[in-house]
């Protein structure tokens, strides 16, 4: 107990309405994996549920789903990354410990060397954090030697690119420029435009994050309801500006909604496990093909994706005991070592 106490005081200085949201965030991530990958991929088959009123709700939380990338980003860009070379060594050990046991989940044999040297490639998410994670201090720096003016004219551009060009080539981006685009656009957000103590404008973020939210929700089931559910694979994507309004939105907002929960903040922090456990070649067909078919008969779907997030906690929080363990044995190990020379 006394262990447990000294590890939950790490996490007091930690916002928890935060941290529910980066929670809230994966789970939308869970939800449209369920959708998309249980299908097949099948997008005109999701876009056919907007046209039937008992059904059209799958498709308003598939277009809203979306958001789970772009505000697990925003978070991170909105308070700032620095290089930490220990947190980078404690991620990829993790990401080896995954690749490891779904590997002989999956029965891969020799697919497990090749997966231990680049750990990072099962998860694009992951490959891309990991780079702005090692560029942070020339993000940082390059932050503090521009302008206001400056940085906005580049972010501008990456906008219009991201947003813009890609949006209209319905590229739907999953890479690293399309990350640091939002993660830049969380740090000019932070800097510039954090509503401070303006109670006129925190009330405006509050309705813009609403207002958002509810067209990413429902124009899918109207372009679907009157016949133009093709316009969907336009609007359904990871390239619609909405998003990142809408999470930069309830990112704000919530800053603002302050409270300290030890507990929750010290779950959350193995958030990332929810992705690495859900989002891979060895588990992502059978659990979506089941939690398609459960979401599609009723609000049990939910549930079972809720549930599924709490066990990757367990896991990870197991995994965490597990190397705690193995680095004081490394400890007491290498001090015998000494003391014996």
């Amino acid at each position: 107990q006394v262990i447990l106490m000294a590890i939950l005081e790490k996490f007091n200085n930690r916002n928890s309405s935060i941290e529910l949201l980066r929670m809230w965030f994966m789970l939308m991530i869970v939800t449209i994996h369920a959708y998309s990958h249980g299908c097949g991929l099948d997008y005109d088959y999701l876009y056919s549920l907007g046209s039937d009123w008992s059904t059209a709700h799958h498709l308003g939380l598939l277009s809203l789903g979306k958001c789970g990338v772009t505000g697990f980003v925003f978070i991170s860009g909105y308070y700032g990354v620095s290089l930490k070379w220990n947190k980078i060594g404690a991620m990829v050990a993790m990401l080896l410990f995954y690749n490891l046991l779904l590997a002989l989940i999956g029965g891969q044999g020799l697919g497990i060397v090749r997966s231990m040297l680049h750990p990072w490639d099962a998860w694009w998410f992951i490959g891309s954090y990991i780079v702005i994670c090692v560029l942070a201090p020339i993000i940082n720096k390059g932050i503090e030697t521009l302008t206001k003016c400056q940085f906005e004219n580049n972010l501008l551009f990456m906008l219009f690119y991201e947003y813009v060009g890609r949006f209209v080539g319905m590229d739907n981006s999953h890479d690293t420029i399309f990350m640091l685009t939002i993660f830049l656009t969380a740090r000019y957000t932070r800097i510039y435009n954090c509503p401070q103590a303006n109670v006129k404008r925190q009330k405006w973020i509050g309705w813009s994050a609403f207002l958002s939210g509810v067209v990413l929700f429902s124009i899918p089931i109207l372009f679907s309801m009157v016949g133009l559910e093709k316009l969907n694979k336009l609007f359904i994507s990871n390239n619609n500006i909405l998003l990142v309004i809408f999470t930069a939105c309830l990112v704000m907002t919530l800053d603002r909604i302050k409270f300290v929960n030890k507990y929750v903040n010290y779950m959350a922090a193995s958030t990332i496990a929810i992705y690495l456990l859900t989002d891979n070649g060895v588990v992502r067909k059978p659990l979506d093909t089941w939690l398609l078919q459960e979401l599609l008969d009723g609000a049990k779907g939910f549930v079972y994706i809720l549930a599924i997030a709490v066990l990757c906690l367990i896991i990870d929080k197991v995994r965490e005991c597990l190397f705690g363990f193995a680095l004081k044995l490394l400890h007491k190990s290498n001090v015998k070592s000494i003391i014996t020379r």
